[in-house]
């Protein structure tokens, strides 16, 4: 084997063991591969950054601008109020308005944004019915994947249209992926509409509301506040009066962190670090058992406090959930060290981390991502962090939007964009990337907005990873596992090998999540296989495109997977479940859609 092909060989090992070790971020591993080819003389200068110059790039840019003008005027509430109003209470039709309605976005916008545009609609819907989140949130999660075969816009998708483009072949149209993800899309969202609620079972009792104001019943429950909620007088002798909250620093010396205060008959909520401590003060403390005898030394009285839920939300407060997520920026910190009260003026009650359930320690958690927290504060608050793309608010945002014009500008941009790239002689990525310039100049986002939307750890991992095509092409590596590949399968012939192609792209992304490594790999094997069998390379990088989409097995096999895993209660095992069939039914549908439409 030839020193160049044995190199970047090592080089690609090293990087998938990295991949599935989780050590590194995915991000900085693309990166290092980046230096890698580029220091071992591999590539030239010109092709190791020829990843960030890429057209594909530029489309997932595009996407994210485009997704977050569609967010930020209003898009999510309309379509929340009206997944809440049409459904009513029955499951079965929720489930299919769930299922449609996060496919239908996601034909056009990230798998993530879409999850999280439709996140909130669900929680409510489930607080106010019988229904149970955990039937729902699933197939709504896989739905989006399933969708994200039909469309160029998925990153899967964009990478292989890539990876062709550099290897001086066509790339993939916006209707190029109908005649095979189209009809894998249809048969599993059909599977998901027919058979998940029967799959699934039910991993937390549902509670049943009457209406808004019980809300906080269902939350209470979940994280268990019961146990930890009391209220506490300070005497006119305390040595705490007239010190800060700050200086008294009530966490370190009894555990307990106040939520509110209330004085001379009205409440103070989410109390700001500095505010002073007066006489007969009345704190409402959330806080691990404590001896009567610590509050007796602080000058604190136990005090009655009746009807939590009214004392923790009013007409300007309240109490949600707020999910982490999972491309946040602060994932391995703690909520302390990155000073979320301080940042969004709201406190968070409690963190939910899988089964545990972190109260008093909440801030001194590592985000993982896909962590539930418990947030109280005020309203206004609560709307700010809701335009925050690390945060999503599990609530329904019931205020009009404040910009209905430019919420119906940006559904005819992203309309016009669509057309644009179907009819335009322009690129696809030109044409994105206009649409997304006009949704910036129209105000439909502001710009520093448009940089908040955009998944930077996407667009660094894509432009790391598609060199790796170019050097797997100029170096003949290609080529040699290709001709393993024929040697293996080609005598029983292009259907078969195609197969094999399927199978392993689908088993290494249920490992390597985010859907840019696997295809940035496999489809230049694929090509170099296709040629050397006479068959159509773009049909061979196709099949392997659409087996990206079935990251379906495990929680940790897409980010969307880990969005839904918290609030619904999920285990490793619901995934395998429910997933499975998903997979075989594409397997079959890939295999006889693209023997049928081209002609493999």
């Amino acid at each position: 084997m030839p020193a160049p092909i044995a190199l970047l060989l090592l080089i690609i090992v090293a990087s998938v063991i990295l991949f599935l070790s989780e050590k590194l971020r995915p991000d900085l591993i693309a990166l290092l591969v980046v230096v890698a080819l580029g220091v071992s003389g591999l590539l030239s200068s010109r092709d190791t950054f020829s990843g960030f110059s890429n057209p594909s790039v530029i489309l997932i840019i595009a996407v994210f601008i485009l997704t977050g003008g569609l967010f930020r005027t209003g898009v999510s509430a309309v379509i929340g109020r009206w997944l809440i109003r049409a459904a009513g209470d029955r499951d079965n039709r929720l489930i299919a308005l769930v299922v449609l309605s996060a496919a239908g976005l996601s034909l056009f916008m990230n798998n993530i944004a879409s999850a999280a545009v439709i996140m909130p609609a669900v929680m409510d819907a489930t607080r106010r019915t019988k229904i149970n989140a955990s039937k729902i949130l699933l197939p709504m999660a896989m739905a989006t994947l399933l969708s994200g075969m039909a469309t160029l816009f998925t990153t899967s998708n964009i990478v292989a249209s890539g990876v062709l483009v550099s290897l001086g072949l066509p790339g993939f149209g916006i209707f190029d992926f109908v005649t095979v993800g189209g009809v894998v899309a249809v048969a599993g969202l059909v599977y998901l509409i027919l058979f998940s609620r029967r799959v699934l079972p039910v991993r937390a009792p549902a509670v049943a509301l009457d209406g808004p104001e019980q809300a906080m019943e269902p939350l209470t429950q979940a994280y268990r506040l019961e146990e930890r909620l009391q209220a506490v007088q300070l005497r006119p002798t305390s040595p705490l009066v007239w010190q800060s909250l700050a200086r008294a620093d009530l966490r370190r010396r009894i555990g307990a962190s106040v939520v509110g205060i209330q004085r001379k008959g009205a409440t103070l909520f989410a109390p700001d670090p500095a505010e002073r401590l007066r006489p007969d003060d009345i704190l409402l403390l959330e806080s691990r058992p404590a001896p009567p005898a610590a509050f007796a030394d602080l000058g604190l009285v136990i005090a009655p406090v009746e009807d939590w839920g009214e004392r923790l939300t009013s007409s300007d407060y309240e109490l949600v959930e707020v999910l982490v997520g999972p491309h946040n920026r602060y994932l391995g910190r703690t909520l302390k060290q990155i000073g979320f009260r301080a940042r969004y003026g709201l406190a968070v009650v409690a963190l939910l981390q899988g089964d545990a359930v972190y109260r008093v320690t909440a801030p001194d958690v590592p985000l993982r991502g896909g962590e539930a927290l418990l947030v109280h504060g005020s309203k206004a608050r609560v709307d700010w962090l809701r335009l925050e793309p690390d945060w999503i608010v599990l609530s329904v945002d019931r205020t009009e939007s404040m910009h209905p014009r430019r919420m119906g500008l940006a559904l005819t941009i992203m309309a016009a964009a669509l057309l644009g790239a179907a009819i335009s002689p322009w690129p696809v990525a030109l044409v994105f990337l206009c649409a997304a310039v006009v949704m910036v100049l129209t105000g439909c986002l502001t710009m520093d907005e448009a940089y908040q939307s955009i998944e930077w750890r996407s667009v660094f991992l894509v432009g790391g990873m598609l060199p790796v095509g170019v050097a797997l092409a100029n170096t003949g590596a290609a080529q040699l596992l290709g001709g393993a590949i024929i040697g293996a399968t080609g005598h029983f012939g292009p259907l078969v090998t195609v197969a094999g192609l399927f199978l392993v792209t689908s088993l290494l992304n249920q490992f390597i999540p985010g859907g840019s490594a696997v295809p940035a790999l496999l489809v230049p094997i694929a090509v170099a296989a296709a040629q050397g069998m006479g068959a159509d390379p773009r049909a061979f990088a196709l099949v392997v495109a659409v087996a990206t989409g079935t990251s379906m097995l495990t929680p940790f096999a897409h980010p969307v997977n880990v969005l839904v895993m918290g609030p619904g209660g999920y285990t490793a095992g619901d995934y395998l479940r429910l997933g499975w069939p998903l997979i075989v039914i594409s397997f079959i549908l890939t295999l006889l859609t693209v023997h049928i439409f081209w002609h493999v």
